[in-house]
């Protein structure tokens, strides 16, 4: 008897010893997927970061394009003879030396008003961008019977993409 007793005494030692051990820590597979949960997890971020500075840097083209059209048509409103009708088109000054425009003029149904078609144009690393801007102007009356002077007001601007307003 007190061999049996010994015996069992010391498998159940056995026993508890590997359960203390399996508890104490991780196992070889627990250490791989923690790694590749963290490993996925990182990348995840990186391409968070990454998606949100190109974003940022789109946002401040477009509103580089959007300033500079709206200079352009300030511009046109004090030198009217630029609403002569048709398609023009010219570049920035250096500071803005990768920014293009083109202008597009065209008759309405009303007298001495001209719809103004401005595009602006750039390149943003290998793709080409752009964005639309739509106005309508006053011709000032010539023959002296109506109103001089260049639009007191604009349509709203347009967004990317060809979209006018």
């Amino acid at each position: 008897m007190g061999r049996t007793d010994r015996a069992a005494g010391a498998a159940s030692a056995l026993r508890s010893i590997a359960r203390g051990r399996r508890r104490g820590g991780f196992t070889l597979i627990e250490m791989i997927v923690a790694s590749i949960l963290l490993f996925v997890g990182v990348v995840a971020a990186l391409e968070g970061i990454a998606a949100a500075t190109r974003s940022a840097g789109i946002a401040n083209e477009m509103t580089v394009a959007t300033m500079l059209a709206q200079k352009h048509i300030a511009e046109t409103e004090i030198d009217t003879t630029q609403l002569s009708g048709g398609a023009q088109s010219g570049d920035f000054t250096d500071d803005y030396a990768g920014y293009h425009w083109d202008q597009n003029v065209d008759t309405t149904d009303f007298t001495n008003l001209v719809k103004v078609t401005l595009t602006i144009s750039w390149s943003s690393g290998a793709m080409p961008r752009s964005a639309q801007f739509v106005t309508y102007e006053t011709i000032p009356d010539t023959s002296g019977s109506g109103a001089t002077g260049p639009a007191t007001g604009t349509g709203g601007a347009g967004g990317a993409g060809g979209a006018g307003g």
